[in-house]
């Protein structure tokens, strides 16, 4: 049974895979899907793109003033995965851009500070140093809506979990298109994330980090905020997010669909299901849904 939550951030003290949302890039998906559909040891179990697949997927990093971040070698930087959306807006997981302190959500990413990007195949990425200008996340509408903080791990799937940033400078590479038609139970999905190819220890996840890769999955169960597919304990072959993959996108025929947003793992440290966040229908227990707060989030943004 699967024992933990945790999320996709990529920080060797936290078991958060910082690798903030990336989405599915418009028309470019057929060959890196058909590359996905291997059966080799990364994403986990998913094969590295080629060089011009999924152009709307980056990987970010705070900047923490020591110049640019080294994702491949010991003591790596925290990073998440992101979609480029639109030419200066990304999508990625809250928990990227959300640290807990206190048990209240503090920004770990700020206007005004400085963030590297690039959507280089890796492990070595010529990085681009842009700027903040805003970020919002889901959670923390759901706190101001009066329900208290969480973020609340039900069933072992980690909820309200979107999350969006907005930088200065806009990109030229093409953004990836969003699809918020339903996703249901059976669809098949191609993840695709910056995240670490296996479990190294207990603290630390990081083995194979910094690639770009992509695996074809399965949507196994579909909840209000979060759709799952079962990992490597479910099937040795499946595809399964690994620290680093957060935020990162997942894409039905060539449109993103959710977000990569946390994982389940048993006691021999096999991934049992990764939790995707979704922008299609929200928790009708709630007076928004995920697709209006992110249409809500990037129009705003657009306004700035």
């Amino acid at each position: 049974a699967a024992r933990n939550a945790m999320s996709l951030f990529s920080n060797w003290r936290s078991f958060l895979l910082f690798a903030a949302l990336a989405a599915p890039v418009a028309g470019c998906a057929t060959d890196a899907e058909e590359a996905a559909s291997g059966s080799g040891d990364e994403l986990i179990n998913g094969t590295v793109v080629g060089p011009n697949d999924f152009p709307g997927v980056f990987v970010l990093a705070p900047d923490f003033g020591a110049g640019p971040p080294v994702l491949h070698e010991a003591g790596y930087h925290p990073y998440c995965t992101a979609t480029l959306v639109s030419p200066k807006n990304f999508v990625t997981a809250g928990h990227c851009i959300l640290t807990l302190v206190g048990n209240q959500p503090q920004s770990q990413m700020r206007p005004g500070q400085a963030l590297w990007i690039s959507n280089a195949v890796g492990p070595v990425h010529p990085w681009r140093r842009v700027t903040i200008v805003a970020t919002n996340t889901e959670l923390e509408q759901f706190v101001a809506a009066g329900n208290g903080y969480a973020f609340n791990v039900q069933g072992g799937r980690l909820v309200h979990d979107l999350g969006a940033v907005r930088i200065a400078e806009p990109q030229p590479d093409r953004p990836a298109v969003l699809d918020f038609e339903r996703v249901r139970r059976g669809d098949r999905l191609t993840m695709v994330g910056y995240g670490c190819t296996a479990r190294t220890g207990s603290q630390r996840w990081g083995e194979g980090i910094g690639w770009k890769l992509a695996g074809d999955l399965a949507v196994a169960a579909e909840y209000g905020r979060t759709f799952t597919a079962g990992g490597n304990a479910v099937s040795p072959n499946a595809t399964a997010g690994c620290p680093g993959d957060s935020g990162g996108p997942v894409f039905r025929k060539g449109s993103v669909v959710g977000v990569n947003s946390s994982i389940n793992w048993d006691a021999s440290g096999r991934v049992v299901q990764t939790v995707f966040g979704r922008i299609d229908v929200g928790d009708t227990t709630t007076p928004y849904d995920s697709r209006g707060w992110l249409l809500q989030t990037l129009e705003r943004f657009d306004r700035l």
